[in-house]
């Protein structure tokens, strides 16, 4: 047969689970994000190869639109064309033979010579030659044809400067011309556009030539020289080409996925404020069990007491061993007192157990103070002279509350019990009721050691107890002042505790009700 665990380890296995479910959830958490990372890093590696073969198709389609279309087809009727400056690629002029070489109808600078000299020294295999050079920190493009000379041996030398502020245009009309990336790659159903693609050229000098707007910060961008494209069209030039993860769902699978890391988060944070909610509940729970065992044990002390009492002198009284008619009187006045006082922790403690299971009952009606206190004193009476206290009156024949009288008795002799129990023999308890501020007050005065400001809300809390009084000899449940704060709400009233009138002599104990006949 199986024996339950002790509580303490129960609440340790409590515990450890739900650290182990929390790391648990902190391992699962970290699986996914790298989950998630993982396939991010896949879907960035699938759009950084689409931007790379985009950016070669750009590169091609932009060599032949500028070589064909702009450059050769033009080279071809250069007679026909306009003078230098007009509109399109060709600017200045080259025309000559030999030494004779003129740029724009002048001669050329040394430099510019000497780099078209280079360039037409190359042996020969391309229709046309192009020279891209840097010459004084400006950029110079040149075309160039040679064409033999009839009757002559030396060869005729024509073309021109390309004007490189005209190449955008033809830049732009290579991205007209269709989407860069094939058709094939689609995905999402959708036909694939340029849109999602921006692109930067540069020239031989790293002067910005086109730019077709700014990418989004995470884009998966690239950079391309033009290379050998077309006969060295365009060498020298590179392009920068960004593709926004915008167009992921159309090039990949399940498109590029967010990151889960703020879900997770909050989720873990979620997990782990969960945890140490039950955690703590765990302990308000042992916190609770233990301050139930001490009530256990006090309500056992307190009614051991006057059990004790009652039997004894109900021995004394049986067996007739009382020596006289004092003697007979006395016993009986002890058995009295015992009775009253077993009834009234009894009393006690079944309207703490209906208040905590929801079935305590509170009839409102008209109750004029005076006379309940009264009785209420009058009751009490043995219970105070077994303790020489002086019960002391001062009551106001107006004064009327908006009261359930049962309760309301329990609430006077709940502070009445507490200010005997605590203060010293021989005190005076003064009970007063009044009117003010359009409330009843009842209002409890004692001579014991006073209660400190900090400590006057805690009192009327259940089980709780002052650390001086749990340290003395005096017993008690708890659950008296704790029965009052909730007889007195319930009662739509309020209770609380102020100082003496002699400082450090004594506790105020002030209960205010609504006043019949007035506005609460």
């Amino acid at each position: 047969m199986l024996r339950p665990l002790p509580n303490r380890w129960r609440q340790a296995l409590v515990v450890a689970l739900l650290g182990a479910s929390l790391v648990s959830a902190i391992l699962l958490a970290i699986q996914v994000q790298s989950a998630v990372r993982s396939h991010r890093d896949a879907t960035r590696s699938v759009l950084h190869d689409d931007a790379v073969l985009a950016a070669d198709e750009f590169i091609r389609r932009a060599a032949v639109e500028v070589g064909y279309d702009g450059v050769y087809r033009q080279l071809m009727h250069l007679d026909e064309t306009p003078a230098a400056g007009g509109d399109g690629l060709i600017g200045p002029l080259i025309v000559g033979e030999g030494a004779e070489l003129r740029v724009g109808g002048e001669a050329p600078r040394a430099e510019v010579a000497q780099a078209i000299d280079a360039k037409l020294a190359e042996p020969p295999g391309q229709r046309f030659r192009v020279v891209h050079e840097v010459l004084g920190g400006r950029p110079y493009s040149f075309v160039l044809m040679v064409k033999p000379v009839a009757g002559k041996a030396g060869a005729a030398i024509h073309g021109f400067e390309m004007r490189l502020d005209g190449l955008a245009a033809s830049f732009r009309a290579a991205l007209e011309k269709g989407p860069l990336l094939p058709g094939f790659l689609a995905k999402g159903g959708k036909p694939l556009t340029n849109a999602p693609i921006h692109v930067r050229v540069r020239d031989q000098a790293g002067t910005l030539r086109l730019d077709t707007g700014p990418s989004a910060p995470d884009a998966a961008t690239v950079t391309r020289p033009f290379g050998d494209a077309y006969e060295k069209m365009l060498a020298g030039f590179t392009v920068d080409l960004a593709l926004d993860p915008s167009a992921a769902p159309e090039l990949v699978s399940g498109g590029l996925p967010r990151s889960r890391l703020p879900v997770l988060i909050v989720l873990l944070g979620l997990s782990a404020g969960f945890t140490a909610t039950a955690i703590l509940q765990l302990r308000r729970e042992n916190a609770l069990m233990r301050l139930r065992e001490e009530f256990i044990g006090s309500v056992s002390h307190e009614l051991r007491t006057p059990l004790t009492q009652i039997r004894i002198f109900a021995e004394t009284l049986l067996l007739g061993r009382a020596r006289s008619e004092e003697e007979t009187e006395r016993s009986l006045r002890i058995v009295d007192r015992e009775a009253r006082r077993l009834s009234q922790l009894v009393e006690n403690v079944l309207l703490f157990s209906r208040s905590n299971r929801g079935i305590l009952e509170i009839a409102p009606e008209t109750v004029a103070l005076a006379p309940l206190v009264r009785e209420v004193l009058e009751s009490f009476s043995p219970i105070a002279e077994g303790r020489q206290v002086s019960l002391r009156a001062r009551l106001d024949a107006d004064a009327t509350a908006l009261a359930d009288r049962q309760a309301l008795r329990q609430v006077l002799l709940n502070v009445l019990d507490n200010a005997v129990k605590y203060g010293p023999p021989g005190q005076t308890v003064r009970v007063a009721t009044e009117c003010r501020n359009g409330a009843a007050r009842l209002v409890v005065d004692d001579e014991g050691p006073g209660i400190p400001p900090s400590d006057r809300e805690r009192v009327f809390e259940r089980f709780e107890r002052l650390a001086r009084d749990r340290e003395s000899t005096t017993a008690g449940a708890g659950i008296g002042l704790a029965v009052v704060r909730d007889l007195v709400t319930r009662m739509r009233g309020r209770c609380f505790i102020e100082s003496a009138e002699a400082p450090n002599q004594g506790t105020r104990f002030v209960v205010e009700l609504r006043r019949a006949g007035a506005e609460s």
